[in-house]
């Protein structure tokens, strides 16, 4: 079907968009949009158009359909549309099932979670925090072009309350391996073996790790400095020495707080986070920074991979603070 833009300017002709939008949704779905889901993109539509807007929509009221009737529109009036989940999987599986209906109205859709980033040449795309903030450090940094110079028009994000509440503090980051960093490899190992000769009850991990770090430092610190001091290349010691409570921090938290098909899984001998908090998706692209996941893979007894270190990242706000204050949330 050709495509036929709208402009801001005929929004007396909504109720007729509504109704070729029910007509569309009833002709690839095989049922007509309740009456929720359409007073819901009414409301989000009608909006004052230097703000956004937030709307509750309850499980089982059909969020899936609420976005992409309201893309629809939005994207027929001109604009690049970006919806975010929560997890790729909800991404993969949407934009999947609605390809029929927005190809009805000459709009086509991707997502950006895979290796193949021609998604961001389409009207609309579906994808997690993880896969757009990663594409954006790689298209602006190392200069991949990975975004295909798609503006940020508007974004559509679902699961808001996981996003701004949940992974609030959350940022991606980006790192490059890093000339000498086998060399600390050693140091870690000295940290692990420090951190299982003593053994903390059950009662007494409520302690904060970053006071049980400060104690093993404090009482190691002769010890690891002489081990710096000869060991380490000269241009990495103040690196190290900067570095080492936050190492004995995450050595005691991989130690007692991340446990193997809970925090983690192993899959072909490599350490591969799970998002546990919050969606229970495997992150397959993430590695932990700070040591973490190195501890972890001494713990699990599998070969241990170098530090990178990270030279670039966005953070949730960051990222969404590019839409400007046009922000449709749901």
């Amino acid at each position: 079907m050709r495509k036929v833009f709208l402009s801001d300017s005929n929004d007396h002709i909504l109720p007729e968009v509504i109704a070729v939008i029910k007509r569309g949704v009833f002709i690839t779905e095989s049922y007509l949009p309740r009456d929720i889901q359409l007073i819901t993109v009414l409301s989000l539509l009608l909006k004052d158009p230097s703000k956004g807007r937030l709307a509750q929509v309850y499980t089982g009221e059909g969020k899936s359909l609420i976005m992409a009737m309201l893309a629809v529109i939005l994207s027929l009036k001109g604009k690049k549309v970006d919806i975010v989940t929560s997890s790729k999987v909800l991404a993969i599986r949407d934009s999947h099932e609605k390809t029929n209906f927005y190809s009805l109205f000459g709009l086509s859709v991707g997502h950006n979670c895979s290796n193949s980033k021609v998604c961001y040449n389409s009207d609309i795309v579906y994808g997690d925090t993880l896969n757009y903030e990663g594409d954006i450090l790689s298209d602006e940094y190392l200069k991949l072009n990975t975004r295909r110079k798609r503006p940020f028009h508007l974004v559509i994000i679902d699961e808001v309350d996981n996003l701004f509440i949940d992974n609030r503090l959350s940022r991606t980051e980006l790192s490059t391996k890093t000339p000498g960093m086998s060399a600390l490899t050693p140091v870690l190992q000295i940290i692990w073996i420090i951190v299982n000769n003593f053994y903390i009850y059950q009662e007494s991990r409520n302690v904060l790790s970053d006071k049980l770090a400060i104690l093993y430092l404090t009482r190691h610190q002769v010890v690891i400095n002489q081990f710096i001091d000869t060991n380490i290349p000269k241009y990495l010691i103040n690196y190290v020495k900067n570095n080492l409570k936050i190492w004995f921090n995450n050595s005691v938290k991989a130690r007692y707080n991340y446990h193997i098909d809970a925090q983690y899984v192993i899959r072909h001998g490599r350490i591969h986070p799970v998002d546990y908090n919050s969606t229970g998706v495997l992150q397959m692209k993430t590695i932990w920074s700070d040591g973490l996941h190195q501890f972890i893979e001494m713990k699990e007894n599998l070969i241990v991979t170098n530090m990178n270190l990270t030279t670039n990242f966005i953070s949730n706000a960051s990222f969404f603070r590019r839409y400007g204050v046009k922000w449709i949330t749901g």
